[in-house]
């Protein structure tokens, strides 16, 4: 899959390993940026982490919006 340019929304399943992204919460979307790591077949779920702290691990489900192709 080749990288996003242009500011748009998605489904986390759509986004390519390696991707900025914001999650939505209570309708916009926030300010922290995470990275899309890799599907947890146990889980059943995406891994995504935050940019800033690698150690902050987070599943979401594979229909989940999200915002890509920002610029921060």
């Amino acid at each position: 899959m080749k990288k996003i340019e242009c500011e748009e929304i998605r489904q986390i399943k759509d986004v390519p390993n390696g991707e900025f992204i914001r999650l939505k919460r209570a309708g916009k979307f926030t300010d922290t940026v995470y990275v899309k790591d890799c599907y947890d077949r146990t889980e059943k779920k995406y891994c995504i982490y935050k940019y800033d702290d690698t150690n902050s691990y987070r599943y979401i489900t594979g229909n989940t919006e999200v915002l890509v192709g920002f610029t921060f």
